[in-house]
């Protein structure tokens, strides 16, 4: 989460917008991954890694100009975005295109794990520069990474939410991803390195065994509706 506010999409979903939308993805095809295309909406994974106030603050001192919605802004970014990481560990996003004026070389340089796709370069998630808690280049990082503010941030700065209530949403999120996680782990054809709508496309393509007894036949199914709650979960926290 972080960055600066991008304008709504006014009426409607563009039609490309489910190849980047978790719940859409998985209605539409559970084996399709999500990816994050050109629309300013979302316009990508940022990182919680966000520009804490301090560090904001850092770069951009307060002069006496900066203004009351700013520092509300920065306080938002402060409070929220070193909590939960979701945009940049392959939960929200499976890969992050780059924008024009992105520097592809230097970024590679910086540590991101850049790939072609189409005509485009994009780096995967979950993103290499990504410690679990900030951004290892966050003064560098990509144009989506500085522009994508999540649906719970944006609420937060808007005064729809309060913090200590994005907060809690923000636990029940990743309490959801960590179920998923553990089951993803059982069925032993787990890849951690994946983002996790990959993980579990491999999951569910894999066949299963009827002579296992009843937990690993009855694991697909576990796995499928844990994984639809917690997609539910993030398109109403964090993707609207």
């Amino acid at each position: 989460m972080g960055g600066t506010g991008v304008a709504p999409v006014k009426s409607g979903v563009p039609p490309d917008f489910a190849r980047c939308h978790p719940l859409l993805v998985y209605r539409r095809n559970q084996s399709q991954f999500m990816s994050h295309n050109g629309f300013e909406r979302d316009a990508r994974n940022n990182r919680p890694e966000a520009c804490t106030t301090r560090r904001i603050l850092k770069t951009c001192p307060y002069d006496g100009r900066t203004s009351a919605a700013t520092i509300h802004r920065m306080n938002g970014i402060d409070q929220l975005c070193p909590t939960c990481g979701l945009c940049c560990n392959g939960v929200l996003f499976a890969d992050v295109e780059l924008r024009k004026g992105d520097d592809a070389k230097r970024l590679a340089e910086l540590g991101l794990s850049l790939v072609k796709k189409d005509r485009q370069q994009a780096f995967a998630q979950p993103c290499a520069c990504f410690d679990g808690t900030l951004c290892r280049i966050y003064n560098e990082r990509p144009k989506r990474c500085r522009t994508f503010e999540c649906g719970l941030l944006k609420r937060v700065q808007a005064g729809e939410l309060g913090a200590d209530a994005a907060l809690k949403a923000i636990a029940q999120a990743k309490r959801q991803v960590e179920k998923v996680c553990k089951l993803l782990h059982s069925t032993g054809s787990d890849n951690g390195r994946l983002a996790l709508s990959q993980r579990y496309a491999l999951a569910m393509s894999q066949p299963v065994d009827l002579s296992a007894g009843k937990a690993s036949t009855g694991l697909p199914g576990k796995l499928m509706a844990t994984y639809r709650d917690l997609m539910q979960t993030l398109q109403r926290d964090f993707l609207t």
